[in-house]
C-alpha cells in the first residue's frame, strides 16, 4: 500500500472508494487518483486535473477565496458555489461523482470536462478526489510505468508459479476460440509484455489495454488492505515475505500470480472465468453479491504463460453457467 493510500483509508470508508472506483472504471473508463494530503482535497484533486501534479493546489486555492465571500452564503451550499466559482474561472465542466449520484457544474458549453470523486471523511468533511481516463494519468507519481521486472512469471496452477523467460510472441492468435464449453468466442490480442493479466482486464472493462498498470495498483492495494485473507496463498518459493510479494506486484511486468487472480475477483465484484485450450473453464467466484451476468472471460495460454481476452462471435455479453466450469 502507497503512503497516500494508507493515508485516504484512515480518514474515508474504503468500501465505498473501492465501489467508486469500480463504477468509473467499468461505465466511464474513468481511473480514480491518490493525492497526497486530505488538506484542500479540492484544490489538489483539481490541480492534478488541469496540470499533472498537485504543484498549482495553493494557487488555485488563492484564486478561488480571493473571488469567493465564504461569509455571505448558507454554509450548505458554500461547496457547490466554491465547485462553481472553479468552473466559471477555468472555463471547465467539473463532474463531482459521488455514490449515489453525479453533479455537473458548467457556465459554457464545450469546455473541457474534469472529473472529480466526491466522499466524506471520518470527520463528515468532504474529501475529492480526480478521476481521468488512464492515458491522463501515465505521467503522474502514483504510476510508474519506467520500472521494468520481467523475472516472475504468471500461472494459475494453485497459486503457484512455474519459470520462463520472457516472451515476445505468443502462439494464440486472434481467431475463434475452442473451449470445451458452450460459448462461441473470438480472441483478442494482448500485448506479451509481463502485463497480459492486467492488460486484458483493463481490455475487458473499458476496451483498450491502457489501463493496465492502474488496475495493477489498485488490486495490488487490495490484497494490501486485506493481508489477512491472502497472505497464506503467497507462494513462499517466489517472494521472500509478504512485503516482497506486494512490492513486486506493483511493478512493471510482474506476471500476475492465483493470488493476484482471486483478489482481483473480489475486487472488481465479478466472476472471472479463465478458459483454455482442450481443458472446462476454471471460474474464480467472488462471494460479494451482485449481478451474476457480469464475467470476465479470459483465454489462458500455458505454454506462452500468456492472457488474451474473449469476446462473443455474436456480440452477446458473455455469460457461462457454473455447472460448465470447474471451480479454482
Amino acid at each position: 500500500m502507497t503512503e497516500n493510500t494508507s493515508l485516504l483509508c484512515a480518514h474515508i470508508d474504503t468500501t465505498k472508494l473501492n465501489d467508486l472506483k469500480i463504477k468509473l472504471l467499468e461505465h466511464y473508463g474513468l481511473i480514480v487518483q491518490d493525492i497526497s494530503n486530505i488538506n484542500c482535497s479540492f484544490e489538489r484533486a483539481l490541480s492534478l486535473c488541469l496540470f499533472g501534479n498537485e504543484d498549482e493546489a495553493r494557487s488555485i486555492s488563492s484564486t478561488l477565496n480571493s473571488q469567493y465571500e465564504w461569509s455571505t452564503h448558507d454554509p450548505l451550499n458554500q461547496d457547490q458555489l466554491y465547485i462553481l466559482l472553479a468552473s466559471e474561472i477555468y472555463g471547465i465542466t467539473i463532474y463531482i461523482h459521488t455514490a449515489h449520484s453525479e453533479q455537473v457544474y458548467q457556465t459554457d458549453d464545450d469546455c473541457p470536462v474534469v472529473h472529480l470523486v466526491r466522499l466524506q471523511s471520518v470527520d463528515e468533511s468532504c474529501v475529492y478526489l480526480p478521476a481521468g481516463k488512464a492515458s491522463m494519468l501515465q505521467n503522474n507519481h502514483k504510476i510508474n510505468t519506467s520500472t521494468d521486472h520481467t523475472n516472475d512469471q504468471e500461472t494459475l496452477n494453485s497459486c503457484k508459479k512455474t519459470s520462463s523467460g520472457s516472451r515476445s510472441s505468443h502462439s494464440m492468435d486472434a481467431s475463434t476460440f475452442d473451449s470445451h464449453c458452450s460459448l462461441k468466442m473470438n480472441t483478442q490480442t494482448i500485448e506479451s509484455d509481463g502485463n497480459c493479466f492486467f492488460r486484458a482486464l483493463s481490455y475487458q472493462l473499458t476496451g483498450d489495454q491502457d489501463g493496465h498498470m492502474v488496475l495493477r495498483e489498485l488490486i495490488a492495494d487490495y490484497m494490501s488492505i486485506n493481508r489477512e485473507i491472502y497472505e497464506t496463498t503467497v507462494d513462499k518459493e517466489q517472494f521472500q515475505c509478504w512485503n516482497d510479494f506486494i512490492r513486486q506486484m506493483r511493478l512493471k511486468g510482474t506476471f500476475a500470480d492465483g493470488t493476484t487472480v482471486a483478489a482481483s475477483v473480489m475486487f472488481l465484484r465479478r466472476d472471472i472465468v479463465v478458459h483454455q485450450r482442450g481443458q472446462r473453464p476454471l471460474i474464480f467466484k467472488t462471494s460479494v453479491p451482485g449481478p451474476n451476468d457480469r464475467q470476465i472471460h479470459l483465454a489462458y495460454d500455458r505454454p506462452m504463460l500468456h492472457y488474451h481476452a474473449l469476446s462473443s462471435v455474436d456480440s452477446d455479453q458473455l455469460y457461462i453457467d457454473e455447472a460448465e466450469c470447474i471451480s479454482a
